[in-house]
């Protein structure tokens, strides 16, 4: 059940990250709560229990952290002279 979700919601957030970058803070949160649905549907869990373990234990970072992961900033950019790729 986990490598469905994660095959449906994470490869449209991953895929997706370069649009997501500009996007303000109201539209990140509601993909961090379609994230925070996955991991509870992943584990079973109920609406009101704790998140932040699901995530840690399925090695899945938040919104704004894959962004910052995966997005080179500009001045990243122009310091490697061309947009770095993703390792």
């Amino acid at each position: 059940m986990s490598s469905l979700i994660a095959a449906l919601v994470l490869t449209r957030l991953d895929g997706d990250n370069a649009t997501l970058a500009g996007l303000p803070a109201r539209q990140l949160n509601r993909l961090q709560h379609v994230l925070h649905a996955a991991a509870r549907l992943v584990f079973g869990a109920w609406k009101f229990d704790q998140v932040t373990p699901l995530l840690q234990e399925l090695h899945w970072l938040s919104v704004p952290a894959v962004l910052l992961v995966t997005v080179p900033s500009r001045s990243q950019a122009l310091a490697c002279g061309t947009v770095c790729q993703p390792l």
